[in-house]
């Protein structure tokens, strides 16, 4: 299965342009803060057959098919990739230079719509809060790894996750560390009006106290209130069930989602553990480091070198693993470098650990640069170690701040060959605009993840003939081999009959 996964998702992809329906509702725009960045692009996807070791899949004529098609674009996007996101674009498949199939992407927040005359005049709608918990069926039902499709598609659940989790500990910690400020001032002014008394007799700091270094405990009665707060994430998302979908897809295929779950659930326990005599957490931060410790734990240290950061997190569970990440960004004049590592070891064998390694990444300032990107994934989870998955880019821009124009490209490289096998290719103009670019629409709210076999039923009889015309220049454009290629794998995942039914 995973020696077709790009075959396969590229298949499936196709699979994904059926149509919604009626049931008119007026979309409502709530604008976060934020700049509305204007976007004119073309993108291109190039296969490089060279690249790949002998297959059965016809690859030289992938290539020249791809290098017929293009995307063109006119994208106005505030908050993207956040809950809160909108976007509009305006764009066209192009086949040979000439848009073929046009459409409209409207995204409010969690609501996407897209227009087409190739769906007849209707309108798909997709609640994305349905996204994730649509696209395990066909890792359920025929064995494909969507799920990972998934959370690459939806960037903004992983976002959500991490700022419900994050936002409610950084509250605690500034609050502390403000209370502590407040605490330290007191004594200060405590102490200088003490000096001024001849009556005060005056008590010399401890030896061992560092300059510019603040100790402060955060009680164990706020942390058993935080942790109920976070289990919420989990618990008390019932119509949704956010959490729920985004761990299973990302840990189903290792046994681990329920799991994490279960733990995400219940963190008092967790805590019960870490710090069975309640004494809370002690923080101890410098100008240069941040040490948070609970019970005998040293639950996250960060450190600062100049614009460099590092920081390790380290949480040991009650039922014997441990979670432990490393971060580390170091600046420099060409390009930044990362090293981060998230593993969970059991009784000392490392049960799961993803790297990622990073050369040459873009700074805030930088006009132009290029690097690479490796991601790994290891453990004794894993049936079998997949290869080490290595990207390298380029790109250049114009000027530092908007408007300028950006061309960018990003290899993967075959884990066999170490080529270049397939390249995307951007090139744009981009700007800054008002949000009065966006206005509302009226659209259908008949979500489109709500699929059944009833559903797809219609959407066939109303949408097959206006798709199959919109869709034939491109067919025709199709070497045999992209067309084999295409109608094996609909035929062994199942797809082709359930569109002949």
């Amino acid at each position: 299965m995973k020696h077709t996964f790009l075959a396969r998702l590229c298949a499936l992809a196709l699979t994904l342009c059926l149509a919604a329906a009626p049931a008119l509702s007026h979309a409502e725009t709530w604008l976060p803060d934020g700049e509305v960045t204007h976007a004119d692009f073309t993108l291109g996807l190039q296969l490089h057959a060279d690249a790949f070791p002998q297959s059965q899949a016809h690859l030289n004529d992938w290539e020249t098919f791809l290098r017929k098609l293009s995307l063109r674009g006119s994208m106005d996007a505030l908050a993207m990739f956040t809950p809160n996101s909108r976007v509009y674009l305006d764009a066209a498949l192009q086949l040979n230079g000439e848009d073929q199939f046009p459409f409209v992407y409207d995204g409010y927040y969690s609501y996407r719509y897209l227009l087409s005359p190739a769906l007849g005049g209707e309108i798909l709608y997709f609640q994305m809060y349905n996204f994730l918990e649509f696209m395990l069926k066909p890792y359920y039902y025929m064995e494909l790894p969507t799920q990972y499709l998934a959370l690459l598609l939806y960037p903004n659940a992983a976002y959500w996750l991490g700022d419900s989790y994050y936002t409610p500990v950084a509250e605690m910690l500034t609050q502390a560390r403000e209370n502590a400020l407040a605490a330290q001032e007191e004594a200060s002014a405590s102490a200088v009006a003490g000096a001024n008394d001849p009556t005060t007799i005056l008590v010399a700091s401890p030896a061992d106290a560092q300059e510019d270094e603040l100790t402060y405990n955060i009680p164990y009665e706020d942390l058993y209130e935080l942790c109920e707060t976070l289990d919420l994430i989990v618990n008390d998302d019932v119509d949704l069930s956010r959490a729920y979908f985004f761990f299973t897809c990302l840990l189903t295929d290792l046994y681990a989602s329920d799991m994490t779950l279960e733990i995400l659930g219940n963190l008092e326990y967790e805590l019960d553990a870490l710090d069975p005599d309640q004494n809370g957490m002690t923080v101890v931060q410098t100008p240069d480091s941040l040490t948070c410790t609970i019970g005998d734990t040293s639950v996250f240290t960060q450190t600062s070198d100049g614009d460099a950061t590092a920081f390790t997190l380290t949480l040991p569970t009650a039922e014997g693993y441990e979670l432990t990440l490393n971060y580390r960004w170091t600046p420099s004049a060409t390009g930044a470098a990362l090293s981060a590592a998230l593993g969970v070891t059991s009784d000392g064998e490392q049960a799961i650990l993803l790297t990622a390694e990073g050369e040459g990444l873009p700074q805030e300032g930088d006009l132009d640069g290029e690097g690479s990107l490796t991601l790994g994934v290891s453990g004794a989870m894993l049936e079998s170690e997949p290869s080490p998955q290595t990207f390298t880019f380029a790109w250049s821009r114009d000027a530092a701040q908007k408007p300028y124009t950006l061309g960018a490209t990003l290899n993967w490289l075959h884990p066999d060959t170490g080529k270049p096998a397939l390249t995307l290719v951007f090139n744009g103009k981009l700007s800054t605009v008002d949000k009065s670019v966006f206005v509302d629409g009226d659209y259908p709210q008949n979500d489109f993840f709500s699929l059944n076999e009833t559903y797809l039923e219609g959407y066939k009889e109303r949408l097959m003939k206006t798709m199959i015309l919109k869709l034939t220049p491109i067919a025709l454009e199709m070497p045999a081999g992209v067309i084999d290629d295409i109608f094996r794998f609909a035929d062994d995942t199942d797809i082709l009959v359930s569109f002949m039914e």
